[in-house]
């Protein structure tokens, strides 16, 4: 039978499959608006509820750049020898004088932040090639959050996120300095070096693992790879970013030990030691479950299944498991490809993850007893293996179809159900701003110690920097802890200006909680400080 007597109606059946691309692609791009609005109004709304002190430091080193004016105060104590050059607090400077330094301030921080993820995502899918559907499903995938552990560490908290987006811009401008033209070779090479300077300057062993490592076997593989479409970088190209990878790490190097010896260092360092054989097992186990509370979460221990949310929580696990599985497969895909851009990413992306969880599974640097917590710094590699997914599941047609139609549920439930990942169910329970207000212990307590006029005071950390932040720092509550009984400064994403003298004329006040109570040796405190002019209980 002719094609003539099947498709009587001239280009009928192409109208029909643009028709159906057309559809589906407006499904997509729906999707995608309604992830955006999800994570929009977790960074603006949700998040409030779950915000602690380790993200209020970008509010607070903000406040006091503005106050010395200096971008690097020689005050300021960071951790484990980090210096923040670019991070979350860069997008609250240009707005601190014109708004209160408060969480709608840090909130506008994350909406720009989770922009640059967003952006970096899409330079990724562009140099991957994928097509235009296949970036659509990613932009919706990575906007939906996967799990409440993941959108802390991208979206809420935001130092994970500025990893990840840094990476993917490094990886993508490297690319092209390899495989462009004569003209803007010059451009690509010089965006390179300013990443990896901003990188190593930050703190150079991290970006040794997140950056260098995988742009140089990335660029490595490439040139000795047998088969490739088009020609591969020479000898030239390649020994030249080599040299702008070394010429920008050391550069970096040389300012990080400059800015720290000045006195911008944390107390100490983190030691990382090697573990016996047998605690390498434990942290594999860690490593899995870590990993399934990023990906889709892990249902809360004790609820019950058969209900409403047992079985979304049983959906969403075998979900996690399937993205486990199912990403693997497409990374060893993907580093048969012929295609330049997606060999780059997809040994970049394997050199990331295998020298992480290396790291991970020999090493004392996880807290096994955490792993939810501890598999953050797997978080770039995890969400570059997902992108590598979707571009073998959407783009793919000669991969195995069951492991695409199995990729491609996985990917179908994790987009589908971001109110989850961001915890946005609760907020249907309010019906106004001041009723979720209301419903915000930490929010209360701010407003507390304003009603009481209170202006400035001590609490351990956790309650520390927090406070402040939703008090719009009206009440500034400084970083303690209690030595042998009695409240001493605690040197932790702290200045050292806040407990000198001058600091504060005023009354203060000690902020406890009723376990800290009852640590405090009153005897002495009193013969320190004399009594109490008042005492309040919230």
């Amino acid at each position: 039978m002719s094609k003539e007597i099947l498709n009587p109606v001239p280009g009928l059946a192409a109208r029909h499959q643009q028709s159906g691309k057309t559809y589906v692609d407006r499904v997509l791009q729906a999707l995608l608006l309604v992830n955006l609005a999800a994570l929009v109004l977790y960074i603006c709304l949700s998040y409030k509820f779950g915000f602690h002190s380790d993200s209020a430091a970008a509010n607070l080193l903000a406040h006091e750049i503005g106050e010395t004016g200096s971008y690097f105060p020689v005050d300021w104590n960071y951790v484990n020898g980090d210096l923040w050059v670019l991070s979350v607090h860069t997008w609250l400077l240009p707005f601190l004088p014109f708004m209160s330094n408060g969480y709608a301030l840090h909130a506008l921080g994350g909406l720009i932040s989770a922009a640059l993820v967003m952006a970096g995502t899409w330079c990724l899918c562009r140099t991957l090639g994928l097509s235009s559907r296949a970036r659509l499903v990613t932009l919706a995938l990575i906007a939906s959050g996967f799990s409440a552990n993941m959108s802390e560490n991208l979206f809420g908290q935001q130092a994970y996120g500025t990893i990840y987006f840094l990476g993917c811009f490094l990886l993508c401008t490297s690319h092209a300095f390899l495989y462009s033209k004569r003209q803007p070779a010059a451009v690509w090479a010089l965006a390179s070096f300013v990443l990896l300077v901003l990188a190593a300057w930050s703190n150079p062993m991290r970006a040794a693992i997140y950056n260098v490592l995988p742009v140089v076997a990335a660029a490595v593989w490439c040139h000795l790879a047998p088969r490739l479409q088009g020609p591969k970088p020479g000898a030239a190209k390649l020994g030249a970013l080599l040299c702008i990878v070394v010429g920008a790490c050391y550069v970096g190097a040389l300012l990080h030990a400059y800015f720290l010896a000045r006195g911008h260092s944390a107390l100490s360092s983190v030691s990382i030691n090697w573990l016996p054989f047998k605690d390498m097992g434990r942290n594999a186990g860690a490593a899995l479950q870590g990993s399934f509370s990023l990906l889709s979460g892990l249902p809360a221990p004790g609820q019950p299944v058969a209900n409403v949310r047992g079985m979304f929580d049983a959906v969403r696990l075998c979900a996690g498991a399937a993205l486990l599985f199912v990403s693997g497969w497409a990374l060893l895909r993907i580093l048969g490809s012929v295609h330049p851009g997606r060999l780059f990413i997809g040994v970049a992306t394997l050199a990331a993850i295998g020298s992480n969880l290396f790291i991970f599974l020999t090493t004392t640097l996880p807290f096994v007893e955490t792993p939810e917590s501890s598999i953050r710094y797997l978080v770039p590699a995890l969400l570059g293996m997902m992108v590598l997914l979707v571009a073998v599941v959407v783009d793919d047609r000669l991969a195995p179809a069951a492991k695409r139609y199995v990729g491609a549920i996985a990917i179908a439930v994790i987009a589908l159900t971001a109110p989850m990942a961001y915890e946005l169910t609760g907020l249907t329970d309010h019906a106004s701003l001041r009723d979720m207000n209301n419903a915000n212990q930490n929010v209360r307590l701010a407003n507390f110690l304003l009603d009481n006029k209170l202006e400035y005071g001590y609490a351990t950390f956790w309650n520390a920097g927090r406070t402040t932040v939703l008090a719009k720092n009206v009440v500034k509550v400084r970083n303690i802890e209690l030595a042998n009984g009695l409240p001493r400064p605690m040197r932790h994403l702290s200045s050292d200006r806040w407990y000198q003298p001058g600091s504060w004329s005023g009354q203060s006040f000690l902020m406890l909680t009723k376990e800290e109570l009852d640590a405090v040796k009153w005897p002495e405190l009193r013969r320190l400080t004399g009594e109490p002019l008042r005492t309040l209980d919230f």
